[in-house]
């Protein structure tokens, strides 16, 4: 991993941490804004009612009122979406600082190695035992997401 690579997967840490935080403020407001449709909503239900005179204005009532609550429930699912949104996008996050720790873990064992193997130095058997173990895992999680991304494709 390049210097430059770094940089940019800093960039995105900083462009997600931002979009998390701005979807965790839209939360908090549609969150306001459901408490204060439900608050209405019970009142108008209460108040309405006993205004209405006649058996078709009272119909009329009832459907705007069931109107009204499918507008709070359509509130509470986006409100539901947006959360899960917002924990996808946590989540992604947490990949990409997951997938930046590895890719300088990835790096600094590489220069270790390469050290090692320049300056022809012995190496401990339990590094040995640990490099073979490192390269092993390694191509092992870069074929398993070859695959996965190949069956991605395949099924699009």
């Amino acid at each position: 991993m390049k210097p430059s690579d770094l940089v940019h997967a800093r960039e995105q840490l900083k462009m997600l941490n931002e979009a998390l935080q701005k979807a965790s403020q839209y939360k908090v407001k549609l969150e306001k804004q459901l408490s204060n449709n439900k608050t209405n909503a019970e009142r108008l239900e209460e108040v309405l009612p006993g205004k209405a005179s006649t058996d078709q204005q009272r119909e009329l009532l009832q459907l705007i009122i069931k109107v009204n609550q499918l507008e709070v429930e359509k509130h509470d699912l986006r409100s539901l979406e947006l959360l899960k949104e917002h924990e996808l996008q946590g989540k992604d996050l947490q990949i990409v600082k997951l997938k930046t720790i590895n890719q300088l873990a990835d790096r600094i064992i590489q220069h270790q190695k390469q050290i090692i193997d320049d300056h022809q130095m012995p190496c401990p058997p339990v590094l040995q035992m640990l490099y073979k173990q490192y390269k092993v895992d390694r191509d092992g999680l870069l074929f398993n997401s070859d695959v996965a991304v190949e069956t991605v494709k395949v099924r699009s």
